[in-house]
């Protein structure tokens, strides 16, 4: 059978008799043949070429280029298998590239902190603080995601990596001259911020006495705070380590049998130079943390705090409950203190104290008073209530009515014929009526209602304020009990006790709203500050209004 030339591939001829179609004028103008194809030449063996060799330096791509093919026009089928070829070609391609080592830049010897702690030793005096300046890293975050890229601005790192070593001349020394000079302000806590000056847990109550701070606050992992006027300020001090505050609760338990692997909160007091201090040890994420109350040298009188006259009434009760309430830091220790220690200076009482700290020392005057600290003169709350009415005495302080029980034995102690001074954590008259109901079953709280009617005298509910000259000044809500008062508690309608100190201002009844207008009006508080106090705040704008 002879054979015929398309496209310069031989096939078989048509068969005789059938219709041949016109040769084409161009090669790619060739149509495609209608008479079927017997047999097809084999394609001639191609050889894969081989992938370009990249050099190491510079791996961003192991082929950049593919080798030319030349297609000629054939028939359908001769097309589909071409076709196939060059994706077989082109996928073998990928594959030998991705198959090649990308090499990435050798990273450098890293640097630890001790080699910069050795040279920070070596530079500075101990009363200095170092900060060392932080390296750029070789390797970015970025590099983590697509080691093949950026790698000249890696290559130029690695190059320049000897002129960011740490030395003498970047590390940047800064003098710690005093705690004082850097109290105001809150700097910034540097991750590699360092310090060879040990500080003791001494010089920071001191430091704290100085600024006149009622607070200090030790916990790992940050500067020690303190706080003065009510707000915070960080001293520039090192960061808390494990160490450090662990050292702190060893000195503060010196002399106490107390295990100090069991404590998970822990209150006593400490002295320094004549003052004393609150202390509370808790644990936080697994470590210690300390809060310190600074308590005052002296006992203030009822008009250094600025108080109404109406509390020195207090101080003359023959018997009953007398309730200082308000959130944690809102004045209640020291209020009750001035109004004990009036007693103290102008009368012949026997006074018990059950505090959990022992805050304020009373002086010795005209009455004899026993103070008796929870952990230390006494173990048991409920032990110490049922003895107290074996001591013989004519006033009780209960540092807080924390439970049932203590209520319980705070309402049995005044219904007996004594004068009881107690705290609680509530934020309005009505609400602390509200909240010793609430604590008994409700099978006995028609008994408690009765009970508390019969004994109560008055509520100071109060809070401090911050005043323009940024300090600090109580607002109270004041409730007597009158005999309005008891017949509402006794009824269930403590509801109606708000309405009852606003018609009770002749008896010297004052609502939080009208107190804070009262600091408004006297230039010692802003009226922004004082509404965010107020417990009903379109109350305290229309007080303010019509004053």
């Amino acid at each position: 059978m002879p054979l015929i030339n398309i496209g310069n591939r031989n096939t078989a001829a048509p068969t005789p008799g059938a219709p041949v179609t016109p040769a084409p004028t161009s090669p790619n103008d060739a149509p495609i043949p209608t008479t079927p194809i017997e047999k097809l030449a084999p394609l001639p063996e191609r050889e894969l070429p081989k992938a370009q060799e990249i050099p190491v330096s510079n791996p961003v791509s192991a082929v950049t280029t593919q080798p030319e093919i030349e297609v000629k026009p054939i028939g359908t089928q001769q097309i589909v298998q071409q076709k196939q070829e060059l994706n077989n070609l082109s996928n073998q391609i990928s594959n030998i590239a991705n198959t090649m080592p990308k090499t990435a830049p050798t990273p450098a010897p890293s640097v630890s902190i001790n080699d910069i702690m050795d040279q920070a030793k070596q530079a500075v005096s101990p009363a200095e603080q170092v900060q060392v300046k932080a390296i750029q890293p070789v390797v970015s975050n970025n590099d983590a995601k697509d080691p093949a890229a950026n790698l000249d601005e890696k290559l130029n790192r690695l190059n320049n990596l000897d002129s960011a070593q740490p030395t003498a001349s970047n590390i940047e020394v800064k003098p710690l001259a005093s705690l004082g000079d850097q109290v105001n302000s809150v700097p910034y806590v540097e991750s590699g911020a360092l310090t060879n000056k040990t500080y003791k847990l001494n010089d920071f109550l001191d430091e704290a006495m100085k600024q006149n701070a009622s607070d200090v606050h030790i916990s790992v992992g940050y500067r020690v705070m303190i706080r003065v006027n009510g707000e915070l300020k960080t001293i520039e001090s090192p960061l808390v380590t494990v160490e450090f505050v662990n050292e702190y609760v060893k000195d503060l338990l010196k002399g106490r049998v107390v295990d100090q692997s069991k404590i998970y909160e822990y209150d006593m007091t400490y002295s320094l130079n004549g003052r004393r201090f609150r202390i509370n040890i808790f644990k936080e994420t697994g470590s210690f943390a300390i809060a310190a109350r600074v308590i005052s040298e002296t006992i203030p009188t009822v008009e250094q705090l600025d108080l109404p006259p109406l509390m020195k009434e207090f101080s003359k009760y023959p018997n009953g409950l007398v309730l200082v309430t308000g959130p944690t830091g809102s004045g209640k220790s020291t209020t009750i203190a001035s109004i004990i220690n009036l007693i103290n200076l102008t009368d012949a009482k026997h006074i018990i104290t059950l505090e959990d700290p022992v805050e304020y020392i009373f002086p010795k005057a005209l009455s004899i008073v026993d103070q008796r600290e929870f952990g230390q003169d006494f173990e048991l709350w409920s032990n110490a209530l049922r003895a107290i009415l074996r001591q013989d005495p004519n006033i009780v302080l209960v540092g807080e009515m924390r439970d049932l029980e203590t209520v319980e034995a705070a309402l049995r102690i005044a219904e007996t014929g004594h004068l009881v001074f107690a705290t609680l954590h509530t934020n309005s008259a009505s609400q602390t009526v509200d909240r010793i109901i609430d604590m008994f079953p409700a099978e006995k709280q028609e008994q408690v209602k009765v009970q508390l009617a019969s004994v109560l005298q008055a509520v100071i509910s109060q809070r401090l304020v911050k005043t323009l000259n940024n300090s600090r000044v109580a607002a109270m809500e004041i409730l007597i009990g009158t005999s309005a008062v008891k017949n509402t508690i006794r009824e269930s309608k403590g509801i109606q006790l708000d309405n009852i100190i606003q018609t009770g201002a002749d008896l010297g009844m004052i609502s939080m709203e009208k107190s804070l207008v009262k600091l408004v009006k006297e230039g010692k508080v802003a009226s922004d500050v004082a509404k965010v106090i107020a417990n009903r705040p379109t109350d305290f704008d229309i007080l303010l209004s019509k004053s």
